[in-house]
């Protein structure tokens, strides 16, 4: 369809392969210029959105990495005759806090990110429908990874041999790779 003459804007916004959204825009005139110069609008986050954000994956990222760190302290490191039964008790409480952190701070993080791509504010989290759609993205999938990973590994750890709980920490620190990090 033709045009008709005046200066036009457009914008986009796309995901990059690791969930980031990047934005821009052009402006183009059909005709003669416009005698006033045209803004392509910015696309910035929202700051509250971008505080829960970081927040949710520190939870994420210090909670994983502590529970996986404590996993190998405890069964590499201070296994045998060395461990006392209230350092045993110490590892299990501290394991146990940082394999919460983690899980809460992964499946907030499903929201978050889906908010954050869209360029909404906070309160969309208390939608429904950001909820489903959110649930199809690759943060979902690492979340369901990771929680699996951290039930493996928590479970495998008390009752089963040292490699089937190896395996539950891999699984629980390979899904940051789907997410890019």
């Amino acid at each position: 369809e033709t045009l008709a003459r005046g200066t036009y804007i457009v914008s986009w916004r796309v995901f990059s392969s690791d969930t980031h959204p990047v934005a821009g825009g052009i402006s183009f005139s059909v005709g003669e210029r416009s005698a006033t110069v045209v803004e392509v609008p910015g696309q910035s986050a929202n700051r509250s959105v971008m505080v829960v954000k970081v927040i949710t994956e520190a939870l994420r990222y210090v909670g994983l990495l502590t529970f996986v760190g404590l996993f190998v302290f405890a069964e590499f490191f201070a296994s045998g005759r060395r461990r006392t039964a209230a350092l045993t008790r110490r590892l299990r409480t501290a394991r146990l806090t940082s394999g919460v952190l983690t899980l809460v701070g992964s499946f907030l993080l499903i929201g978050v990110v889906k908010v954050w791509q869209d360029g909404s504010t906070l309160s969309a989290l208390l939608k429904p429908s950001t909820w489903s759609v959110a649930m199809t993205d690759d943060t979902a999938a690492a979340a369901i990874l990771i929680a699996a990973g951290v039930a493996i590994t928590g479970l495998t750890a008390t009752w089963l041999p040292i490699p089937a709980a190896s395996a539950g920490a891999a699984l629980a620190l390979g899904p940051l790779v789907l997410v890019g990090h």
